[in-house]
């Protein structure tokens, strides 16, 4: 007796991992997408995104700004289209901007802090870029516990 031939070839964890990926996938596209347009959310975020493009601006900065952008767009999205039950709740969105301001407002502090380090570095010099004029902190922080280079003091 011969045996059948498989419907599928190579590791089966492969196709169990697949079909993750697609409830994942799935799951997330009800959360970001919409049926009109399942990359909708790519095309707003890459307007959003543009205006971070230019050669100024820290390419790091940049990236933190982008995940930021995804998680306001999905904010958008979710109150927008009253969507309720998604993977993640609008508690988690707001939670993950707060954290992207945070981790923002770290990277333009070492990027000051390295700055004032090395004050003879090049201007055009890719590291020591920040964001152009960045209005940052126009409170004084009265916390002695704060890090100097985050206050501006």
């Amino acid at each position: 007796m011969t045996k059948p031939e498989p419907a599928y070839y190579g590791h089966p964890l492969f196709y169990k991992i697949v079909e993750e990926l697609k409830r994942l996938h799935s799951e997330k596209s009800r959360q970001y997408a919409t049926t009109d347009n399942p990359l909708g959310n790519f095309v707003r975020c890459g307007k959003m995104i543009s205006k971070f493009l230019k050669p100024s601006i820290d390419p790091v900065l940049a990236a933190c700004m982008f995940l930021m952008a995804k998680q306001v767009d999905a904010v958008y999205d979710m109150v927008a289209e009253g969507k309720q039950d998604t993977y993640d709740s609008l508690d988690d969105k707001f939670s993950d901007i707060s954290v992207y301001s945070i981790i923002a407002r770290i990277i333009i502090a070492e990027k000051r802090k390295e700055q004032n380090e090395h004050p003879n570095r090049s201007s055009d010099d890719t590291a020591g870029r920040i964001g152009g004029d960045i209005p940052y902190n126009t409170t004084r922080d009265t916390n002695p516990d704060h890090d100097t280079y985050c206050t501006g003091r």
